[in-house]
């Protein structure tokens, strides 16, 4: 082979020719390079592999295996009336990695047609696409009073409370669990052997969102010895990824030498705000001072009977600056704080139940209690605290 250049002496001058001829030789190898480049992808028509399984959504990240998918920088995606043209790092004439558009699709899939264009020509394949998947977690949350095991008089030793947490959420969420008693008393979230739960944490999956998820929550508490004469439970729910989206119970008192709270499984009654009210943050019941509000409740009663509903009005109200009243069912007599509901069918979820809260300026924070007892045999009943504050 020829040479190209003359061999540089030691002190021979540079020509700017001479350099000029370097630079066009290197270009022209450049050039020589990618055409190798362009002729070693893409000869032919692109083949789409089978697409990897789904379910897939909108905003989901598909990736595309086959052969001859390139270049990427001419390649086009479609499906159905979406297009994509921007391609992740990693994409490349055997592999097509992207987002899949916004599409509008129903409920329950679109079956929807796939086509990768390149310069050579076109394939098309087949795709069922969901509608975009939520990212944060919603719906409605209950908590019912807990159960005590074993039950009896309370005293230093180890008593389990077993919470029931019922979710009808929208997406997978986990929740933090938190217990506490007032006065330091352990109190931990524990599996039903009694060993503690890894990072006092619960996740619940749904089934679908008319279906809603009940889950036990055992709290172990431990009684010191000499311990101070009444605890108060208190457990708190919150979702991960959704601080609003959180659940309070308590709190119970529990007293030494007495019982634990008053429940009965077959009584289960809880709180009943909207998603989203200004007047309860998952825990307590907000009064702006001045004004009442409505507190609604449900109650799922087992078994068909006769209950009295009852309000206890709070333990602590210095200058009865808190004023509260049953409103439903309607109290008899009209200015007492007890009625009556019947209930004839077995697992019967009953919601026209309503108490009202009243405040004044000053007032601290206290808590009334809503009882629901069966006529015929008030010691079946269950009580449930409601914290009020300003």
């Amino acid at each position: 082979m020829s040479k190209l250049f003359n061999d540089v002496e030691p002190g021979d001058l540079i020509k700017a020719i001479w350099w000029n001829q370097v630079v066009h030789t290197i270009n022209s190898f450049d050039d020589r390079i990618s055409a190798l480049e362009q002729s070693a992808i893409s000869v032919g028509k692109p083949v789409i592999n089978p697409l990897p399984p789904g379910p897939w959504h909108v905003g989901d990240v598909l990736t595309i295996t086959g052969q001859n998918l390139g270049p990427v920088q001419f390649t086009v995606v479609t499906i159905g009336t979406g297009t994509v043209n921007q391609f992740a790092p990693g994409s490349s004439d055997t592999s097509l990695i992207f987002t899949i558009p916004t599409l509008f699709v129903a409920n329950g899939g679109t079956a929807l047609l796939l086509t990768v264009q390149t310069p050579q020509g076109s394939a098309t394949t087949s795709i069922i696409v969901f509608p975009a998947q939520a990212t944060v977690p919603n719906g409605l949350l209950v908590l019912s009073p807990p159960t005590q095991s074993p039950t009896g008089t309370l005293g230093t030793g180890t008593f389990t409370f077993t919470f029931t947490f019922t979710a009808n959420i929208n997406i997978q969420e986990t929740f933090n669990v938190a217990a506490a008693v007032d006065v330091g008393w352990a109190a931990i979230y524990v599996d039903g052997a009694g060993n503690p739960i890894s990072h006092s944490q619960l996740t619940i999956t749904p089934t679908s969102t008319a279906t809603p998820v009940s889950v036990t929550v055992p709290i172990k508490v431990t009684i010191p010895a000499s311990p101070a004469p009444v605890g108060q439970l208190s457990l708190v729910i919150t979702s991960q990824r959704n601080a609003s989206l959180t659940k309070g119970a308590g709190p119970f008192p529990l007293t030494i030498g007495g019982q634990g709270p008053v429940t009965n499984p077959t009584i289960q009654p809880s709180l009943a705000f909207p998603v989203g009210s200004p007047n309860y943050d998952g825990t307590n019941v907000l009064v702006v001072a001045g004004t009442t509000v409505l507190v609604p409740f449900n109650c799922i009663i087992v078994n068909p009977g006769t209950y009295n509903v009852k309000v206890i009005q709070p333990t602590s109200n210095p200058g009865n600056l808190w004023t509260v009243a049953l409103l439903a069912p309607t109290p008899q007599p009209p200015t007492g704080n007890a009625g009556t509901i019947i209930v004839n069918s077995a697992n019967t979820n009953v919601t026209a139940l309503a108490a009202s809260v009243g405040s004044l300026a000053g007032a601290a924070p206290s808590s009334f209690t809503f009882r629901i007892e069966l006529a015929s045999n008030t010691t079946i009943a269950t009580e449930l605290p409601v914290p009020i504050k300003l």
